[in-house]
């Protein structure tokens, strides 16, 4: 079954889990929550990654972030 999350949810949950409850500032931090944010997407990861980006000023480059993003659908496809 498919859950639903906003990308509200997603982001929090990154921000508790990834850097015990702060707001990212460094490129560390962003890269922590891309990479919380791409395991946790069930599909469209790149995609997913890209817009969250954008909504919430990652400083990250495009590159970086399908970077990110692959690493985590291959992480997956691996436990398949």
């Amino acid at each position: 079954m498919t859950k639903f999350v906003s990308p509200n949810d997603l982001h929090r949950g990154a921000c508790e889990t990834m850097l015990d409850g702060r707001e990212p500032q460094s490129v560390e931090d962003w890269q922590l929550c891309v990479n919380f944010w791409a395991c946790n997407i069930a599909l469209a990861e790149v995609q997913c990654c890209q817009l969250m980006a954008r909504l919430y000023g990652c400083p990250l480059s495009d590159e970086q972030i399908v970077e990110i993003a692959m690493f985590q659908v291959l992480k997956k496809e691996e436990k398949e």
